[in-house]
């Protein structure tokens, strides 16, 4: 996913509590520099704010739910 904005924001890749309580202390990953590029390749639950705590309380933060791929056999075609 790209992401794309202005300073002096940066993104910020935090855990799930992190992310409701809009908490950035502990990030697991800092992005600076825009435009960023975040590598979702697990599936599962990836949470994201702004390092300003006023921005991430009026609600600028995402949510992404990244799915397993589907495996489609040819043999199971119809």
């Amino acid at each position: 996913v790209e992401f794309r904005f202005q300073k002096p924001e940066d993104l910020l890749e935090i855990g799930k509590y992190n992310y409701y309580a809009c908490n950035s202390s502990t990030p697991s990953k800092q992005y600076k520099d825009s435009p960023a590029i975040a590598f979702m390749l697990v599936p599962g639950d990836y949470f994201f704010n702004s390092g300003n705590y006023g921005s991430c309380i009026n609600g600028q933060k995402l949510y992404v739910n990244v799915a397993a791929p589907i495996d489609y056999d040819v043999d199971d075609k119809i």
